[in-house]
């Protein structure tokens, strides 16, 4: 096989990188696809998972003089919007078994706890570093955000956890 030189060569390599490219994002793409619900429900609560472990982390850094107030609060309007960015997924997923119904409530419970305790953590900002509704809004988020790690490992602990 004879490859090209000059102008061809850059046409042809970009070609190439964009199809190796493309050809990854497809096989990402698919490695989603099987669990369908399940798997849409555990997604969505692993970045909920995320956004209450960098607001904990967030809080921390306030907390402990190492991360100006306003930073930490700007962090917390992104990790809400993307706490109810996850949420508004999970509601709009298409339900195809009604067996389903109860791990998905489970899980919007769950998403929705989750913002509440991010919201509150955001509000915690506008106190003293040493205020004990600190280090209690710090427990709350290790507490949502252990109980939705279990959900991104098994969605259906979702269903008997509503309530």
């Amino acid at each position: 096989m004879l490859l090209p030189t000059g102008p061809r060569a850059e046409s042809f390599a970009m070609r190439r990188a964009l199809t190796c490219v493309l050809c990854l994002l497809l096989l990402a793409g698919c490695a989603r696809q099987p669990g369908g619900v399940m798997a849409e429900l555990s997604h969505s609560s692993g970045d909920v998972v995320s956004a209450v472990a960098s607001g904990e982390e967030g809080l921390r850094s306030w907390a402990e003089g190492r991360a100006p107030r306003q930073y930490v609060r700007v962090l917390f309007d992104d990790l809400i919007e993307q706490s109810l960015s996850a949420y508004g997924a999970v509601v709009n997923l298409d339900i195809d078994d009604v067996a389903d119904e109860p791990m998905r409530a489970g899980v919007e419970d769950a998403m929705a706890e989750a913002t509440r305790v991010l919201v509150a953590a955001r509000s915690v900002t506008l106190l003293e570093r040493a205020d004990p509704r600190v280090s209690d809004s710090r427990g709350a988020l290790t507490e949502i955000g252990e109980r939705l790690q279990q959900i991104v490992d098994d969605p259906r602990s979702a269903a008997g956890a509503r309530g």
